[in-house]
């Protein structure tokens, strides 16, 4: 297949995801609106779930409705979502919203206070078309799974390994530090600023990628592998297969349709 084709084919392959999903939710928006069910129960003031002991380990699942997970004095969380599923098992917590096919969760928020300085073994979070904001968490591994929402993270330290997937959404990144962390990206937008340190890698797909990170160009070792956008590493642009920098960090960056821009705080 020569480049001509290939770069025809990817084009059809994004193009085609696009109108599939655009078709889909269309249709399941439609469904909801006339079938008027499905729709979250709020409750009039937000409902605080008792929590005891020591946390290790967090799963959280939310559909469609607001999540929050910022610092504070004490453990706490609250929510006004009627049906809110939250159970602790050891030093598991797990907190669910229920998938909510034919309706949807306008006005359902999740707030979830972590002690300041606590330090989580193992994170998993699931936002489905919701929002999630994000503030100082620690934690050994940290995978984040993002549909057609958007999210806001600031001050997220992972010291072994973090994942995201996120779907055709926008995610921010603020003033975080990330060891191996891999982003599989598809029709959304990615912001990261901060530090990622061992090996990490970009999945690139039709979104555009901005990336701003702490200390010099020598500091990481990048590798382009480019689809038919754009790659610019300190404002030069890199060509498929070129490596940029001699550092000990090393990112792989697969570009895809959008353009991806990697810059230095110096």
């Amino acid at each position: 297949m020569t480049q001509t084709q290939k770069i025809i084919k990817f084009c059809a392959i994004a193009l085609a995801v696009v109108l599939i999903v655009s078709i889909v939710s269309g249709i399941v928006g439609v469904i909801g609106y006339f079938a008027g069910f499905g729709e979250v129960k709020l409750l009039s003031e937000p409902q605080a779930h008792a929590l005891e002991g020591e946390i290790s380990a967090l799963r959280i699942e939310i559909s469609g409705s607001t999540l929050h997970v910022k610092s504070g004095d004490a453990l706490a969380l609250e929510s006004n979502i009627s049906d809110l599923s939250v159970k602790q098992s050891k030093q598991t917590l797990t907190v669910r919203e229920p998938r909510r096919i034919f309706g949807n969760s306008a006005g359902g928020v999740v707030t979830l206070t972590l002690p300041q300085g606590a330090s989580f073994s193992d994170v998993e979070i699931t936002v489905g078309a919701g929002v999630l904001t994000l503030e100082s968490m620690t934690a050994r591994e940290l995978s984040l799974e993002l549909g057609a929402g958007r999210a806001e993270i600031t001050g997220l330290t992972v010291t072994d390994e973090c994942s995201l997937e996120s779907g055709t959404g926008s995610v921010i990144f603020k003033d975080c530090n990330l060891n191996d962390a891999e982003f599989d990206l598809g029709v959304g937008k990615l912001e990261f600023s901060g530090t990622l340190n061992g090996r990490s890698e970009f999945n690139c797909g039709v979104g555009n990628v901005d990336v701003r990170l702490a200390g010099v160009k020598d500091d990481y070792s990048l590798i382009a592998s480019r689809g038919i956008g754009s790659i610019t590493v300190d404002g030069a642009s890199v060509a498929d297969r070129q490596t940029v920098g001699t550092g000990s960090r090393r990112i792989e960056i697969n570009g895809g349709v959008g353009t991806v821009n990697v810059t230095f705080a110096g």
